[in-house]
């Protein structure tokens, strides 16, 4: 199964909202994950640390775990914001920021969203995000497919292709 992209700004941002609001945890996530655009794996690795790394220097360091490469992650207003309510004095910095987070439980929810929503369910997964994250950078901001490949750590641009397969929605 091929994932897709949610193609609409709008559509992706009611699709944050409601997973964060039914979901807590996982809509915050969701919202990191789609800002920086990283996989789910290496979203779900973040540490307190971390994150308290980024709130001081509004960039961190991740590394990735598909590649085994450093990924310089900046972080937006969503992103501090999310940051914010997990980082706190009596957490270690080698905690997970988000728990333990299952990717099959992760991907249950953002579907019964996608369902709530009326998306192709059959094409939404925790690498949706990823996809939306550099569709939407490249139709909406017409931020060059170089850039975003380079941003996202691609060794081959062709593989940036196959990002823009769209999630259909009602």
């Amino acid at each position: 199964m091929a994932t897709r992209p949610i193609t609409s700004l709008d559509d992706l941002k009611l699709f944050l909202s409601i997973m964060t609001e039914k979901y807590g945890k996982f809509g915050h996530l969701a919202q990191v994950q789609f800002a920086v655009g990283l996989r789910f794996q290496t979203a779900a690795a973040i540490t307190v640390g971390d994150a308290r790394r980024c709130l001081k220097f509004g960039c961190v360091d991740l590394m990735e775990n598909k590649t085994g490469k450093l990924r310089a992650c900046s972080i937006n207003a969503r992103v501090r914001s999310v940051f914010t309510l997990y980082v706190d004095d009596t957490r270690d910095d080698s905690e997970l920021l988000f728990g333990k987070v299952v990717r099959e439980t992760y991907n249950l929810k953002l579907k019964v969203v996608g369902m709530i929503l009326g998306f192709d369910v059959e094409h939404l997964s925790s690498h949706s995000l990823r996809k939306s994250f550099a569709y939407l950078l490249h139709t909406e901001f017409n931020v060059p497919v170089e850039k975003i490949s380079q941003q996202m750590n691609h060794a081959d641009m062709n593989a940036l292709a196959l990002f823009f397969n769209p999630v259909t929605s009602a």
